[in-house]
């Protein structure tokens, strides 16, 4: 009896942790029917590649990116080949989870922070050693939904030089 006793004890509290642990419905005794993975994509500039960066020359949206993202400076003498090389146009993708409710409210902020994946567009043969300035994640309906941004790390599933990862470098904006 004092067994059965405990693995009722322990069912419940497991219970009570697990339906903590997830977000809020909107009104009261609407359960969570689904959660899915919603894919968010953006385009930015990683910043301080030895040598391993885009060719300004060959790779214009590289340059159209640089120039946007310095142009607040209002600088007369901007001169793109201090750049040459050492910055790399990137798409950055994540998933945001998304978990949708009985009462057909949804939630989006089930996660905070997410973790980036980093995959160069131009031709720079190496993003080790980058920087991902902010860049802004979009979902589908073109909304902002995470802000991205960190140093670069190899990822551990993909031996790709030009593709790198962040961890928890994305933080869910809406």
């Amino acid at each position: 009896m004092g067994q059965i006793m405990r693995s009722l004890w322990a069912l419940f509290f497991t219970l009570i942790c697990c339906a903590s642990a997830t977000s809020a419905p909107r009104t009261p005794g609407a359960t969570v029917t689904l959660c899915r993975k919603n894919h968010m994509v953006g385009y930015g500039l990683v910043v301080g590649l030895s040598g391993t960066g885009d060719d300004l020359k060959n790779n214009p949206m590289t340059l159209d990116m640089l120039k946007l993202s310095v142009g607040h400076i209002e600088r007369g003498d901007f001169d793109p080949s201090v750049f040459e090389h050492t910055v790399a146009v990137v798409m950055v993708t994540t998933g945001l989870l998304s978990c949708g409710y009985s009462d057909g409210s949804y939630d989006l902020k089930v996660e905070r922070v997410v973790n980036l994946k980093v995959v160069a567009i131009g031709d720079a043969t190496s993003l080790r050693g980058g920087a991902l300035a902010m860049t802004p994640l979009k979902g589908a309906d073109g909304q902002i939904y995470v802000m991205g941004q960190g140093v670069l790390t190899m990822c551990p599933d993909d031996t790709n030089p030009s593709a790198a990862c962040i961890e928890g470098g994305g933080i869910v904006a809406k």
